[in-house]
């Protein structure tokens, strides 16, 4: 399972990127922020791969994916978009297990608080919208969640660089909800941690995040650098 945020995907170009290089990576699920395609649609893919887009209709800014790999398209009961920035899929594992995969995309740091709130109801409203025995809800957050503190409970030893006040509100978010951000439970090198480089190649932060409604499957949370389709984000 993984997250990345493209930074675009509106051209067919970018599409062949992107999947030039999930041929060199195992991977079943992979969720996409920030595609800035139009509408909402569901396409097989000439690989046979299923892509599920929701975009804004006007702005053509933010969107979010998901691909599913034809080996386990057959899982899929559901694909819904609840926003521009939140849509999920939803698999049938067995009789007896479902998973919910959501693909977040956070509104940026300057983005109003309005804004924040609407982007985290819709997180909201996919997950009790369906009833689901595990829920991963993963993508760009924009939100520094740092190293741990005393008080916090949902997340682990290993975060990266200093808590701003986005990541606080991710924080809140995770307790109020009984999930885990997955990143922070598994000890890597600074350097294998952050998700997202600056223009100039002077600050990295850790802002993408795959979160868990059950600590016990997830067995380890990695970035892989050499997945590059051009974006100033890495693969989570």
């Amino acid at each position: 399972i993984a997250t990345y945020n493209i930074r675009i995907m509106r051209r067919e170009e970018h599409l062949i990127s992107l999947e030039r290089e999930l041929r060199n990576i195992k991977w079943d699920i992979m969720g996409v922020s920030e595609t800035r395609l139009p509408g909402e649609e569901t396409t097989l893919l000439k690989s046979g791969h299923l892509l599920f887009q929701k975009n804004a209709e006007e702005s053509h800014l933010g969107g979010v994916a998901l691909l599913i790999h034809k080996e386990i398209k057959h899982l899929v009961t559901k694909l819904k978009a609840v926003s521009d920035r939140v849509a999920y899929v939803l698999l049938r594992l067995n009789q007896r297990y479902i998973l919910q995969i959501i693909q977040a995309y956070a509104p940026t740091s300057t983005a109003q608080d309005e804004d924040i709130e609407r982007f985290y109801e819709d997180l909201i409203e996919a997950r009790s919208t369906e009833k689901a025995h595990f829920t991963i809800m993963m993508g760009d957050f924009n939100a520094k969640i740092g190293r741990q503190t005393m008080a916090d409970t949902n997340i682990g030893m290993f975060g990266l660089g200093t808590r701003n006040n986005r990541g606080q509100t991710l924080i809140d978010f995770l307790g109020r909800e009984g999930m885990y951000c997955m990143n922070t439970f598994f000890q890597e090198k600074p350097q294998k941690k952050w998700t997202w480089r600056s223009p100039d190649g002077t600050v990295k932060n850790e802002i993408d995040y795959i979160l868990s409604s059950n600590k016990n499957i997830c067995t380890d949370v990695s970035v892989l650098n050499r997945f590059d389709t051009g974006s100033d984000h890495r693969l989570v």
